[in-house]
């Protein structure tokens, strides 16, 4: 997929670390005294089972009174040290371990790279399905809002965000006007990933790419300073 047809050009930065970085990060992390707790269980839920400030309010899925996370949402919060994760046998498990094991599969480091990047740029994400990387059959992965300042107050733009890896095949047209027919009441995007890089593309409803989306993520950035 790398040098496609109707690529655009704009590349985040790498959504992970260099591991140097991550040992920084895990000695600085593991320092906090404020931070929640995401429980391990021995069924490998995640249950968030201190909560601390309010980022994790529109995150994961609620089940008898207690708020499970997806793998990408625990790793997030996890990395900003904004919780911990604790095993099912009890103690702490340190970041770098979070990144391997939350990580499991490939398609889930596919799907991480893309919704931290989000994240981190501003967006409001609500996981769809976790680890939906594939470019056939393409799924929504999550969905993405932004707050749109210049307007009246409270409104929001909705993307679906389906991902995929560089190294897949290219999502044909059809593919891609099925994908955009399912909703239209939304802007439809492409997350190509590359080793860790994202590309953003927004699909319209005859199959051409626009870098719309992009400006955006751009916009987004900046506003965040990231």
């Amino acid at each position: 997929m790398k040098g496609s047809p109707g690529s655009i050009g704009f590349e985040s930065k790498k959504a992970d670390v260099a591991r140097g970085e991550l040992q920084t990060r895990l000695e600085n992390v593991h320092e906090k005294k404020t931070r929640g707790e995401i429980f391990w269980t021995p069924d490998g839920k995640l249950v968030l089972s201190v909560q601390k400030g309010k980022i994790h309010l529109k995150m994961g899925y609620w089940v008898n009174r207690r708020q499970y996370l997806h793998p990408e949402e625990a790793l997030f919060l996890i990395d900003r040290g904004d919780m911990k994760l604790i095993r099912a046998q009890g103690g702490v498990v340190p970041l770098e371990k979070c990144w391997e094991n939350l990580l499991s599969t490939e398609e889930l480091k596919q799907t991480y790279h893309a919704y931290a990047f989000l994240r981190r740029s501003g967006f409001i994400l609500r996981v769809v399905q976790s680890g939906a990387c594939k470019s056939s059959n393409l799924v929504v992965a999550f969905s993405a809002t932004k707050h749109l300042s210049h307007v009246k107050e409270g409104s929001e733009l909705l993307y679906r965000v389906a991902v995929v890896s560089s190294r897949d095949p290219a999502p044909t047209v059809a593919e891609m006007q099925r994908f955009v027919s399912q909703d239209l009441s939304s802007r439809s995007v492409l997350a190509v990933v590359d080793d860790g890089s994202v590309l953003f593309h927004e699909i319209c409803a005859f199959g051409s790419i626009f870098s719309r989306v992009n400006d955006d993520v751009a916009s987004r950035a900046n506003e965040t300073g990231t």
